[in-house]
Parts: structure tokens; sequence; C-alpha cells
């Protein structure tokens, strides 16, 4: 874990927050899979070969996200966080969207989403609450001088050309 005391933030304890919720929900998510998966193959094991298959099948694939999940759940492990502060000059493009759920033009639910898009074309995102998306950029925009940041049509054609476009000069 680097010393540097940009990340004690308090901007970074909210994104780690917000991956180590994620990676909860996963677990859960993963479990429940599993389960519906063995609860398949207990039930229909003496009368239906295909529902025990399937859910043999779903339970395994269970199974399998449990561990991808456990993995990294040291939040050291995370990519996002691994990249941050091992190879930040990976990042080339951060920027948050703000989903809002309005059923019959009442809003209930507002969430965000920062993306991270990388040199190489990979992606990452991590789902935080839409009040703090406008503090963690601020943040890594001081972590991250060469990237850019926030969304536009421009740049996400840019990004599709070339990453490398998108790295600001410093």
């Amino acid at each position: 874990m680097p010393k540097d005391p940009l990340f004690r933030h308090p901007a970074m304890r909210v994104l780690e927050r917000s991956i180590y919720r994620e990676l909860q929900l996963q677990i859960v998510a993963t479990c429940a899979l599993f389960a519906i998966g063995a609860l398949l193959c207990y039930v229909f094991f003496t009368n239906n070969v295909v529902l025990t298959v399937l859910g043999l099948g779903t339970a395994v694939i269970g199974l399998r996200q449990i561990y991808k999940t456990i993995r990294l759940y040291r939040l050291s492990d995370h990519p996002i966080l691994f990249v941050l502060k091992e190879t930040p000059g990976q990042v080339v493009w951060v920027y948050g969207v703000v989903t809002e759920r309005s059923p019959f033009g009442f809003t209930f639910m507002r969430q965000g989403t920062m993306y991270f898009k990388l040199q190489n074309g990979d992606q990452l995102s991590v789902l935080m609450p839409a009040d703090k998306l406008k503090l963690v950029s601020r943040f890594l925009n001081r972590l991250l001088p060469h990237a850019s940041f926030g969304y536009s049509v421009d740049r996400e054609q840019l990004y599709d050309i070339s990453p490398e476009q998108l790295r600001r000069k410093e």
C-alpha cells in the first residue's frame, strides 16, 4: 500500500467503500445462484435429468463466481485499486454517469457509475452513490493528471480509434 497521503483522502475511502459494497452484492448474488442450482439438483435428482443437469451447471457456475469474487475480497487486489496505486499511467479516460429511476415521474433512486478506460482498451467500473461522483472525480483528477475526464461522444470516438489520444499533455 502506498504511503502517499493522497491515498488517505476521503474520496479514496468512498471509492474503497463502493468497491467493497459491490463485492458484497456480487457474493450475495453468486451464493443465490449456487443455492438455486443446488436446490434444482436436490429436488429433481430422481425425477428429471434435464433440470438436474441444469441445476448442476448453475451450481458449478455459482461456485466458480464465488471463488472469483472472494479472491478480490482483499481490496488491494481489486483491479481498480491495483491500477490506481501501482500503474496509474494506464488510465487514459475517467467519467461518471448518473442513472435515475423515475417511474411515473417520481425519482426514487439515483445511482452513479464511475468508468475507468485504460490504454489497452479495457474498461473498469464501480457503482457508487450519485452524490459522491463529483468528489471522487475531483480526487481522481489530482491523482491522474494525464487522464481525460468527463464523457463526450468525441472522446468516445477518440478512444475507439486510439486510447492514447485521450492522454493529456502534462
